[in-house]
């Protein structure tokens, strides 16, 4: 059974599939996953499978886009979308258009915010039973100035706060916040 835009989704994905080759990242087509305007890949490193990213094509815009939301590492969710990003678009011209080329800086830095979130709630939820002892929260404070860094904020001076895990810990609540709102 063919669906819509299937050849198109097949191309896109080949395209997609080669520029992570590129980057020493492998992928295939999941057998059997093409849908009208949807197609899955598997995404693997090292021989471990990371997760499926969707490809998704949109007629009515005449464009392409790339969902992460089926990976198991999302550390290596901005590769992906730098990587897709970065393929011309043949069907409709050999560049990326500047419409294009913002959404994609767009959604690369809230993947980039996203990411430096993940780890620091990683690391937060690992100390956090130490909090009360005489430890070096280095982590947890190089955590919160990559948050800081993907924000474009004022860093923080990582050598004052190292070993105040109330203080780190507000930074933490005042950044899930913020990035909640």
């Amino acid at each position: 059974m063919q669906y819509k835009c299937q050849e198109k989704l097949q191309q896109k994905a080949e395209q997609y599939i080669q520029a992570l080759k590129n980057i020493g990242i492998s992928a295939w087509i999941i057998p059997d996953s093409f849908r009208d305007y949807t197609v899955k890949v598997l995404i693997t490193k090292s021989d471990k499978s990371l997760g499926n990213v969707n490809l998704y094509y949109s007629p009515n815009k005449e464009s392409f886009s790339l969902g992460t939301n089926e990976m198991k590492d999302k550390y290596i969710d901005s590769d992906l979308m730098e990587c897709f990003y970065s393929i011309p678009n043949k069907y409709f011209e050999e560049n990326v258009n500047i419409g294009d080329e913002k959404i994609f800086e767009k959604k690369l830095a809230e993947q980039k915010i996203s990411n430096s979130l993940s780890e620091l709630d990683y690391y937060y939820n690992i100390l956090k039973p130490y909090e009360n002892c005489d430890f070096d929260f280095i982590v947890i404070a190089n955590s919160i100035q990559n948050v800081f860094m993907q924000l474009q904020k004022a860093p923080i001076d990582v050598d004052k706060m190292r070993h105040d895990f109330k203080k780190l810990e507000q930074i933490y609540f005042d950044l899930k916040e913020l990035s909640n709102g």
